[in-house]
């Protein structure tokens, strides 16, 4: 089938809706963000065109979920808006849009006070602190350590019905490289098994340390008092 000579080129289009969509579900500090900001990245690399035939089919997006590969192609074929309604000030091409100023991480508006990146990386950036930090902490640990600065529950609990906590909010910090990840695995002793179980490390990156300083400036904190 012959592509429409007068077929619309979506690239930029659809990723100003996964742009918008992505940012409502950070403000409203919901799951789906991390989806959105995978989906919006795919979008981002596609080097092809993306447009539909006369029959509606969709050609050219990259791989994505099924929820938003769905969003995409209804967009495709104006069964929904590029932009909400709800989301207008969320649009990067729109007037009323005030894009964070030159030097200011993308993050750092979107970041609460107390809660989960906040209680993350504030916790982190205590540990380090201490004489007695070992340059990581396990992720219960900042998950226990960090509920006094969140006000929502930090650990899953699935009996309880809470699928994710604040914890949730490492996935986040590490797409953005603030926080790193190393899995210490573990270890097997001869003759005597695994000794050890493996855990994940955390640590503050270089820039999740500058990013630390700018988000206490935020919220007129003292990082050496917080």
């Amino acid at each position: 089938m012959p592509r429409p000579l007068d077929a619309h080129v979506w690239n930029a289009d659809l990723l100003r809706g996964l742009e918008a969509r992505q940012y409502q579900a950070m403000n409203q500090n919901k799951q789906s963000q991390h989806a959105w900001f995978q989906a919006a990245n795919a979008i981002r690399g596609v080097q092809r065109d993306i447009y539909k035939f006369n029959n509606g089919k969709v050609v050219g997006l990259p791989k994505l979920s099924v929820h938003q590969k769905f969003i995409c192609e209804r967009i495709v074929r104006g069964e929904e808006p590029i932009i909400p309604v709800d989301m207008n000030l969320l649009d990067h091409a729109s007037a009323s849009f005030q894009p964070a100023p030159p030097g200011e991480h993308p993050l750092l508006r979107q970041v609460k006070w107390r809660g989960g990146s906040y209680a993350i990386l504030k916790t982190l950036h205590l540990a380090e602190q201490r004489p007695s930090y070992r340059g990581y902490m396990f992720i219960e640990e900042i998950a226990l350590q960090g509920q006094q600065f969140c006000d929502e529950a930090m650990g899953r609990d699935h009996h309880a019905g809470r699928d994710f906590g604040g914890i949730s909010s490492l996935r986040t910090l590490e797409k953005h490289k603030l926080i790193q990840r190393t899995n210490n695995k573990a270890q097997h002793i001869p003759g005597r098994g695994f000794r050890t179980q493996g855990r994940h490390e955390m640590s503050l990156t270089h820039e999740g340390r500058e990013f630390c300083r700018s988000m206490f400036a935020k919220f007129n904190e003292n990082p050496t008092e917080a």
